[in-house]
């Protein structure tokens, strides 16, 4: 399908394809978690701990596949809770299990696990604090599709095209190579090896150059994305190319929009909360 070339549209799809992501791997860490603990109940003495063991990872087995067959913002909660609720009764588990004589390994087990599991958990409701609202903002399978599509081709382009090109951002922290992707009204960024993306209308991005490198190779500056500023060092013919783009203002029907696409300028680039 052809997606709209608004920036707005654009970011909800790249903040869900994310989140969808993160809590696919949440589901696989519960599934191999589930399978552990069942491991755990039929190796171990068979009593009513081996038991609750078997059951407590067929409930982390079942959780992890129903975030799988319906992803949504409810499931990373849910997996926090069933996780740190999971924890403390591993916990309480080994303290019983000590009292009630069971071998000191086993014991030491439920409790070891136990407090993993919880951790485990507060962790899970940063990661809902952080996702869940990308979650509960859904988008189809086949705009998912449609933006990997796009986000493979800024990847795999040739520099030289017309509709693509590379910078290096510079900030504190390191260096990292990010593509950008013309797209009608819109550009997409992706930032590598991760492939985070970030869409701007084109009337809310802007290069700001600040000089040459001290190779005199290449040009410095700063990508302006709304209030965001991140400091860049840019070849000259890839920003010849943006600022051809910046300057052409009656392409908005490329990608089937009609016309200039809304602005949301006070809006950052990516509902996806920070750590």
């Amino acid at each position: 399908m052809q997606l709209p070339d608004d920036a707005r549209e654009l970011q909800r799809i790249a903040d869900y394809r994310t989140a969808a992501a993160v809590l696919g791997a949440v589901s696989i860490s519960r599934i191999v978690g589930g399978v552990v603990f069942i491991a755990l109940g039929l190796l171990g003495t068979a009593n009513i701990f081996s038991h609750a063991l078997i059951v407590l990872g067929v409930i982390m087995i079942g959780v992890a596949i129903g975030s799988r067959l319906a992803p949504g913002a409810s499931w990373l909660l849910i997996n926090a809770i069933i996780a740190i609720s999971i924890g403390v009764v591993s916990i309480g588990m080994a303290a019983l299990a000590s009292i009630a004589g069971v071998p000191g390994t086993e014991a030491l087990i439920y409790g070891g696990v136990g407090v993993l599991i919880l951790l485990a958990g507060v962790l899970r409701l940063r990661t809902y604090s952080r996702y869940g609202p990308a979650l509960a903002d859904p988008a189809t399978e086949a705009e998912v599709q449609s933006l990997t599509s796009l986000v493979r081709r800024a990847v795999r382009a040739q520099t030289d095209d017309d509709d693509v090109f590379a910078f290096r951002v510079t900030n504190p922290g390191g260096r990292r190579e990010w593509r950008a992707l013309l797209y009608g009204q819109a550009v997409l960024f992706v930032a590598l090896p991760l492939k985070t993306v970030l869409a701007a209308d084109r009337d809310n991005v802007d290069i700001d150059l600040t000089g040459k490198t001290s190779s005199g190779k290449n040009l410095e500056g700063a990508l302006l994305l709304g209030e965001q500023r991140r400091s860049i060092v840019i070849s000259a013919e890839a920003l010849d190319r943006f600022d051809a783009w910046k300057a052409d203002e009656d392409d908005g029907d490329e990608t089937g929009t009609g016309g200039e696409a809304e602005r949301h300028d006070d809006e950052p680039p990516t509902g996806i909360k920070p750590e």
